[in-house]
């Protein structure tokens, strides 16, 4: 059902861009013509379908112009909730102790990550992606806990710039000490 639904989804979203494409080329070839022929034809002819081929023009490009917005928006709101979840991940993963629950087992670590992974790959753009690969590199056995907080936080800023927010005056150990501070408090 959702392959379907993609499939549509594809069909009306470069549907709508080639019947603009060939609707431009027609006007073009309409001009074209109308230019060989302009002496033949009565001003109020020329006026007419100058008027008329304008209003298609205008509606072809408002609706187009409206679609691509509004699929915008719906990824800016897919791409916000994948987001949302790998925060939640982080906290959840910080907060487990203090609230007294278990740690996550490896395999439910592993399916969380792959997840996350699939999230930044799909809605991230080029400068989160790069954070993602920074703040895995920075996970390697001689890293101390300082420098995998710094790669959290870091990481935590690029998600902020993602979203449209502002990280001016932040460094990446705020954010980190807004986690711990936050952590603290619950024991």
């Amino acid at each position: 059902m959702i392959l379907l639904g993609q499939i549509i989804g594809f069909i009306f979203f470069y549907g709508q861009r080639l019947a603009f494409i060939v609707a431009t080329i027609a006007f073009a070839y309409a001009l074209i013509l109308f230019g060989q022929n302009i002496a033949k034809i009565e001003g109020s002819v020329i006026v007419a379908a100058i008027s008329s081929a304008s209003v298609v023009l205008v509606g072809f490009g408002s609706h187009y112009f409206t679609r691509k917005r509004e699929i915008e928006a719906l990824h800016i709101n897919l791409k916000r909730d994948g987001l949302i979840e790998v925060i939640d991940f982080w906290f959840d993963l910080l907060l487990r102790q203090q609230l007294g629950e278990k740690p996550m087992k490896n395999r439910e670590l592993m399916k969380r990550m792959l997840k996350i992974k699939k999230t930044i790959m799909l809605w991230g753009s080029s400068d989160l992606v790069d954070a993602w690969h920074s703040f895995e590199a920075g996970f390697g056995d001689e890293t101390t806990d300082e420098a995998r907080a710094l790669a959290i936080g870091e990481f935590m800023l690029q998600i902020r710039t993602e979203l449209g927010h502002s990280n001016k005056g932040l460094l990446p150990q705020d954010l980190i000490n807004f986690l711990l501070k936050h952590e603290s408090k619950l024991t």
